[in-house]
C-alpha cells in the first residue's frame, strides 16, 4: 500500500512538473514571437524600405561612361532660383533609373543644412526622404536618386566632394554640382568625367 501511494505522489509531482514545463515553453514561445517581430522591424523593413527608395545600380559605379541624366526644365529652375554666389545651397534629388539614362523628377531643396558658408555646405536628405516615404515605397519609378549642390565658381566635384563621393548615401546613383550658369553631374563610379546631360520639357509624363 505504501508502495502504491508512493508511486501515485511520484506520478502526479510527474505530471505538476510537466504543466510548470508547458507554461514556460509558452511563455518563451512568445517571447521568441516578439524577438521575430522585432528583429523583422529593426532590421528587415528597413532593408525592404531602403531597397525601395534607391535601388541598387552597380553600373552607375563601375562604369558611368555613357549614362544620361534627363532634367525637366521645371527642375532646372529650383537650381537656378536657390543659386547664391555667397551661399553654397544643397538639393535632394528624386526620380528613376534606366538602363543608360538616370530621370531627375523632383529637385527639393535641403531645407535644414547642418552646415552652411560660402565656400561649403553640409547636408543630408533624411527629413526630404522622409517626406516622400509613401510614394517611394508604392512607385516603382519614383526613388532616391542623389544628391547636388551649389559652388561658387566651377560646375565640377571639388576635392573633398570627389574624395567623399561614395562615402556617404552610399545606395544614391549620382551626386550634382551646379555653379550659376552650368549644370554638371557625377556618378559615383568617376568623380571627373561629368555624364551627358539632356533637358526636356516638362509634362505629366515627360518620358512619353
Amino acid at each position: 500500500m505504501r508502495e502504491k501511494k508512493q508511486l501515485l505522489d511520484e506520478v502526479v509531482e510527474q505530471r505538476r512538473r510537466n504543466q510548470d514545463l508547458r507554461r514556460e515553453l509558452r511563455h518563451w514561445n512568445w517571447f521568441g514571437w516578439l524577438f521575430l517581430v522585432l528583429l523583422v522591424g529593426v532590421v528587415v523593413l528597413p532593408g525592404i524600405f531602403l531597397t525601395r527608395v534607391a535601388p541598387m545600380h552597380p553600373e552607375m559605379w563601375s562604369d558611368p561612361v555613357g549614362k544620361e541624366v534627363v532634367v525637366p526644365v521645371s527642375e532646372y529652375r529650383v537650381f537656378d532660383r536657390s543659386y547664391n554666389e555667397s551661399l553654397e545651397k544643397g538639393f535632394c534629388l528624386f526620380g528613376d533609373v534606366d538602363e543608360d539614362q538616370v530621370w531627375i523628377r523632383e529637385v527639393d531643396l535641403a531645407e535644414n543644412p547642418e552646415k552652411q558658408s560660402a565656400g561649403s555646405v553640409d547636408f543630408d536628405c533624411m527629413d526630404e526622404v522622409g517626406g516622400r516615404w509613401k510614394q517611394l515605397l508604392l512607385s516603382s519609378d519614383y526613388n532616391f536618386l542623389g544628391t547636388a549642390h551649389t559652388h561658387p565658381d566651377l560646375a565640377r566635384l571639388s576635392r573633398v566632394d570627389a574624395r567623399n563621393l561614395g562615402s556617404s548615401w552610399w545606395w544614391a546613383s549620382i551626386r550634382g554640382i551646379f555653379n550659376g550658369d552650368e549644370l554638371s553631374f557625377f556618378a559615383y563610379g568617376d568623380p571627373v568625367e561629368k555624364m551627358e546631360m539632356d533637358f526636356v520639357s516638362v509634362g505629366a509624363d515627360y518620358r512619353a
